[in-house]
């Protein structure tokens, strides 16, 4: 239910903070460029990343999500930009050379920022997430809500695959019919999954409160990592790329439109 994957690769050892800054890094390179050739490269690069780090099988996973994002971005850029030679026209549609261009790199953009996400989840537990957010300077309030955010997503998901399998035993038929009659027969599943998530979450509040909880207090961790030299080169690294980015921005490389 999790895309952590445990394996003792050298992307796992990082500390939180540093692979927090790696998700940034992977965010802003995918801002400051849309050429695709530039993208390719950095989405080349993180997937070569998250085979070592041994999170394929989370791409293949998330395949139909990234097919889904790049089609979608390059079919509704290329034909609401109007730069550039006309190539294709289709009554008042028109599609140009850069708008293609663009399109391609728009959509090449959001693929690089979920496969620099799942890189990151990839080698990241939740309690690093938490505890990196929490030593970057994050209210721990924030960072205990966002963790149990990511704890609430594969709950939700195994109390609808529980509920599913329940409400077929009892005779509903999901898989007939057309796309319309599947939606309309899955309407019956939405109060069951969603009482059934409420209790489990107010079971975990009670839980909370009956161990004397108080977000605001000062904190310990379970978890506590030290910053190495290997995580302070690493950081130099990635403020160095990112400053390079920039540059290389600034100088008109990897840009097929000037603009974000």
């Amino acid at each position: 239910m999790y895309l952590y994957v445990e394996k003792e690769s050298f992307l796992h050892t990082f500390h939180p903070v540093v692979k927090i800054l790696m998700l940034i890094t992977g965010f802003i390179i995918a801002i400051i460029f849309n050429a695709p050739s530039y993208l390719l490269f950095f989405i080349l690069l993180t997937i070569l990343m998250i085979i070592y780090a041994g999170g394929i099988t989370n791409v293949y996973r998330m395949r139909v999500i990234l097919i889904l994002l790049f089609l979608f971005s390059t079919i509704l850029w290329a034909f609401f930009i109007k730069e550039g030679k006309t190539i294709i026209k289709f009554g008042f549609a028109t599609v140009t050379d850069k708008s293609l261009l663009y399109g391609i790199g728009m959509g090449l953009r959001l693929n690089l920022m979920v496969l620099s996400g799942l890189l990151f989840f990839s080698i990241t537990m939740i309690e690093e997430f938490s505890f990196g957010l929490h030593k970057i300077g994050l209210p721990y309030p924030f960072c205990f809500a966002l963790s149990m955010a990511f704890r609430l997503v594969p709950l939700f998901l195994q109390e609808g695959a529980t509920v599913v399998e329940a409400q077929t035993l009892r005779g509903l038929d999901l898989t007939k019919g057309n796309i319309f009659t599947k939606i309309k027969n899955h309407f019956p599943l939405i109060v069951p999954i969603f009482i059934t998530t409420i209790k489990k979450m107010d079971n975990l509040f009670l839980a909370l409160e009956s161990k004397g909880f108080k977000p605001y207090k000062n904190r310990t961790f379970y978890l506590d990592k030290s910053l190495k030299s290997i995580d302070y080169l690493s950081t130099v690294i990635l403020m160095f790329i990112i400053i390079l980015c920039i540059v290389l921005r600034i100088s008109g490389h990897g840009i097929v439109l000037d603009r974000l």
